[in-house]
């Protein structure tokens, strides 16, 4: 991305940050390292097509907005959400110093405080045609883990977070009237323990290997996020500011070939515990959960000795695993990077951080401003998954519970102690320096294992597009798996014949739901001032058939709210500029 925006802009690598939000739901495939690209993903391999969608993608994105740049204002600000997550390992919380006294069977209400309420927003405003500044863009950061629709659906899925990044964005378009549709950016928090707080778990519930996909708590979390965030934005409009102070510093480290700081040792080799086969609590294994139960000698090892690097977890396969997955596996780059926005510091991490060790980050970066009599930011925002994936950070304390956290923090228990410390040296150098840092290596060197299976796209290829199935409603609550592994919403449904996916273009505009009032005259159709089409979260569109000449797809209307005496119908856009735009049957309420 760095090498080709440099063509077109003068936007250093140094600037450049790669943020997410977190899903189970979704395709991996593009890591620096094998391991991940294999045991994250459905199908093992670096798939370099999609590598390079993705890269096309963001780089047109970064050139256009550099292009079109105006003068612009920003504001930052928080706003806390206490309803909507929980502690998912408690018992590896309470390690932690100064909670040894904290009892979550005598506080049962403690795995809803044992999170990070603390939701940070950049707002950015920029001048309109006619003078007056509007909403252009809002960046989000909350803590949450993309869990609750999990992994066993078979649709790519955005999670809880896709309610609050497209309902924000339509909610600043329609209240400040904006030309275009404002850009939410949503990215994720110290979420290394923190997980959706969805109903089922207030219950008390015992683990099972199977929780039901509630579609309806999830956007209703999703909800709670939008509620929060939008409080948060318009409180910031008394806020903007037209002068921006801004600080970067950004250091690649090779922390296998590093792995000391501040007599603060990692291990050298990277290493899965034991207690990752058994899942998160949320999302335990299936039937190996009770083969590898947490707390046990499966997933605790004591003959490592105190001077170990990898304290008292037991190693996945023992020295085997080394051979299943050699040491180049892991990934061992890490970007220690920071963003100062005015009062808001952005801190990008590809770990994901547990509560606590984020706290004693922040904790971290807050002495270095004091050690150089600087004001710390009011704003400390530091996110998961940032820039690569490697694995967990939790705590020492945390670490010696071995639970799923502390068995996949790969680099041994003082791999938060070594963050923090590498985070304090780069926010001093960043200090006492008169200007940005950027060190970075000459040249990058991977050697991956590939398995290409995005689709590619067939030059000068048509069919003629029809619809292959008229409309139909369907009740979902008919389907013999709802109530106990899928709470889902009732939808319309159609199919039609399309080109295959390599030429199908899902990223852009597929399905739009339109109504007639006089059965004659038809428009989009909106429901609480939010188009319904595929862009949002209501409509599903999958393959349901594919051979070298064309694929049948079809499209799900979920949580359909119809007028009665109207009629509505799906428009299908076209793919290409040879084709034209497709209409079902209209469909009405019984």
């Amino acid at each position: 991305i760095a090498q080709r925006i440099a063509k077109q802009t003068d936007i250093p690598i140094s600037n450049i940050v790669l943020n997410c939000t977190h899903t189970h739901s979704g395709p991996g495939n593009f890591f620096s390292n094998d391991n991940y690209n294999a045991f994250t993903s459905a199908t093992p391999g670096f798939d370099s097509r999609l590598y390079q969608f993705i890269t096309n993608q963001i780089v047109s994105g970064i050139v256009e907005a550099y292009r079109n740049a105006k003068p612009a204002k920003i504001a930052t600000g928080s706003i806390e959400l206490t309803e909507a997550t929980r502690n998912r390992a408690i018992y590896s919380y309470i390690r932690n110093k100064g909670n040894e006294n904290l009892d979550p069977k005598k506080d049962t209400t403690l795995i809803y405080k044992a999170i990070n309420p603390n939701m940070y927003m950049l707002r950015v405003d920029v001048k309109a045609d006619l003078g007056e500044y509007k909403p252009l863009f809002a960046y989000s950061f909350f803590s949450s883990h993309g869990t609750a629709v999990g992994d066993h659906i078979d649709v790519l899925n955005a999670d809880s977070f896709a309610y609050a990044q497209r309902d924000l964005s339509l909610l600043i378009k329609e209240n400040y009237q904006t030309e275009w549709t404002p850009i939410h950016g949503f990215t994720n928090g110290t979420e290394g323990d923190i997980a959706p707080n969805l109903p089922f778990y207030k219950k008390n519930r015992k683990e099972t290997p199977m929780i039901p996909v509630d579609w309806i708590e999830v956007k209703k979390l999703g909800d709670k996020a939008t509620n929060s965030l939008w409080t948060l934005f318009k409180s910031l409009d008394t806020q903007l500011k037209s002068t921006a102070k801004i600080k970067v510093a950004a250091r690649e480290v090779n922390i296998s070939e590093n792995n000391t700081i501040d007599d603060i040792s990692i291990c050298k080799k990277a290493s899965m515990g034991t207690g990752i086969v058994g899942g998160a609590y949320e999302n335990r294994t299936p039937f190996i959960r009770n083969i590898f139960p947490s707390q046990s000698f499966m997933t605790k090892a004591w003959f490592h000795g105190k001077n170990s690097c990898n304290g008292n977890r037991q190693i996945l396969m023992g020295s085997l695993q080394k051979i299943v997955v050699p040491k180049k596996g892991f990934p061992e780059n890490v970007l220690f990077q920071m963003i100062q926005i005015n009062d808001l510091l952005m801190v990008p991490t590809p770990w994901e951080i547990t509560t606590t060790t984020g706290k004693r980050i922040e904790e971290s970066i807050r002495n270095a401003y004091k050690k150089n009599n600087q004001k710390a930011p009011i704003y400390i925002a530091i996110s998961s998954l940032s820039n690569d994936y490697m694995a967990y950070a939790a705590t020492p304390e945390e670490y010696t519970n071995q639970e799923y956290e502390g068995g996949h923090t790969i680099y041994g228990k003082n791999t938060a102690p070594y963050i923090s410390a590498q985070m304090y040296h780069l926010t001093d150098n960043l200090l006492q320096s008169n200007s940005n840092i950027s060190e970075f290596p000459n040249q990058w060197t991977y050697e991956l294992k590939t398995k290409n299976k995005f689709p590619l796209e067939v030059l000068n290829h048509t069919v003629k597009r029809e619809i292959t199935q008229s409309p139909n409603y369907v009740d979902s609550k008919k389907n013999p798996f709802h109530d106990r592994f899928i709470i889902s919403e009732d939808y319309w449904q159609i199919d039609w014949k399309d080109l295959n996916p390599g030429n199908f273009k899902l990223y852009k505009p597929v399905i739009v739901i339109e109504e007639s009032v006089d059965r004659e005259n038809w428009m989009d159709y909106f429901v609480n001032n939010k188009p319904i089409n595929d862009e949002g979260y209501d409509i599903e569109i999958r393959i349901e058939k594919k051979d070298k000449k064309h694929s049948i797809y079809k499209a799900k209307w979920y949580n359909p709210t119809l007028k009665k005496g109207n009629q509505y119908r799906f428009k299908i856009l076209p793919r290409n500029e040879s084709q034209e735009v497709l209409y079902s049957d209209a469909f009405e309420v019984n």
